[in-house]
């Protein structure tokens, strides 16, 4: 071999080696551009933002369920107490109107007890009337004497009488004020159905919108998947691409081959760290409340029968000897209000004076919770509490 022809397979051999170093590098360039060109809103990247904006829809929506709930929980309680005061309050009209019979009775008994004592003044029992009493007097002194007995009697029995008339008028006004006050009471409660109704045909409504709500953002999420798997699979042709050998014209004497290395796309999945352990009484909360998970929601329950949200925190705590009041209203003024959550802990939601929610915080950014109605107790996300509250 020449000396000209082995200058030109080390030229020859140089160039492909360069060649080859090229393609991969455009090949990284092709990657790197598809990357940073997604700044500029790619395909994955509009199909993100919508996917994001439809849960986000969902959680509003599911908000202003829960919401709904809590008014119709307030006004479920507030009927339960009208009815209890109605019913108490018939008890008592019962009871002033027996009293009434009694008064009546009282002052027919006290006139026949007066004629008795009227009759009591005859020797021979008959039953006339005063005058002929008067007539009938043996002397002067005798007349005078029946006329003051029988003053004294018709005066002690008229006061008798008359005490007794007042009696009966006290119960009989009595009577009529609770009669009124049940009549309020009655107005109240059909108050209470009418917005009961309202609220419930709103929250049908909502219902409504939610599905509608979830069915897109299932959508939104399956067209981002499309999307992504589209962008892995051009990667994945670029690089396939880029390292691909070229036709080289003939030598004399083949270059030795270039061993590369393979690439792969990036994985997309990432890794979930482990829940941490929960230690002492905050993990047995947690494992206790999780344990529900399944159990409908009710509104006012209190049993794993059913669960409302306040409903099944009481229950949890209680079974740790903890008593909690009823409404999440009530829970938030117990305990002592902490500024980072630890499992086991409360979070409430919506206005810290009154919220309309609570749940039980489980750790790595998860909570246990009786949702709304058409969910069940759940494990779920966090998701932006006002307040925190540490009661165990």
């Amino acid at each position: 071999m020449s000396k000209s022809e082995n200058i030109y397979i080390g030229l020859r051999g140089r160039y492909v080696v360069h060649k080859r170093i090229l393609s991969t590098v455009v090949a990284v360039g092709i990657i790197a551009t598809m990357g940073s060109t997604s700044v500029f809103a790619s395909p994955v990247q509009d199909a993100q933002s919508k996917l994001n904006a439809s849960h986000k829809n969902v959680q509003d929506l599911e908000v202003t369920m829960e919401k709904m709930d809590n008014q119709i929980e307030t006004i479920m309680s507030q009927r339960d107490s009208v009815n209890k005061k109605i019913s108490e309050a018939q008890s008592n009209i019962n009871e002033a109107q027996n009293d009434i019979e009694t008064s009546k009775d009282n002052i027919k008994e006290e006139k026949d007890k007066f004629a008795d004592r009227v009759r009591a003044l005859y020797i021979s029992g008959s039953t006339q009337s005063y005058v002929d009493i008067l007539l009938q007097s043996k002397s002067f002194s005798d007349m005078v004497s029946r006329i003051d007995a029988i003053k004294q009697i018709s005066d002690y029995d008229q006061k008798l009488v008359s005490d007794l008339k007042d009696s009966q008028n006290r119960i009989e006004a009595k009577k009529d004020k609770i009669v009124a006050d049940k009549q309020q009471l009655e107005a109240l409660n059909k108050e209470n159905d009418s917005k009961l109704k309202e609220l419930n045909d709103k929250k049908n409504e909502q219902n409504a919108l939610v599905a509608k709500a979830k069915a897109e953002e299932s959508k939104d999420a399956a067209s981002l998947k499309a999307q992504q798997d589209a962008e892995k699979a051009a990667q994945a042709r670029a690089i396939a691409l880029a390292a691909a050998p070229k036709a080289t014209p003939a030598a004399p004497k083949a270059a030795a081959p270039i061993s590369r290395g393979t690439s792969s796309a990036p994985s997309s999945n990432k890794q979930v760290s482990a829940p941490s352990s929960f230690a002492g009484s905050g993990n047995d909360v947690v494992s206790f409340a999780e344990s529900f998970r399944g159990v409908h929601y009710v509104w006012g329950g209190t049993t794993p029968s059913g669960f409302d949200c306040s409903g099944l925190v009481q229950y949890v705590y209680n079974h740790f000897g903890i008593s909690l009041p009823r409404t999440s209203q009530e829970q938030a003024g117990v305990g002592t209000t902490v500024s980072s959550p630890q499992p086991g802990d409360l979070l409430f939601f919506g206005p810290a004076s009154a919220p309309y929610h609570v749940a039980i915080y489980a750790g790595d950014g998860q909570m246990v919770e009786a949702p709304r109605t058409g969910l069940d107790v759940r494990l779920t996300p966090v998701r932006n509490y006002s307040l925190i509250k540490r009661v165990k």
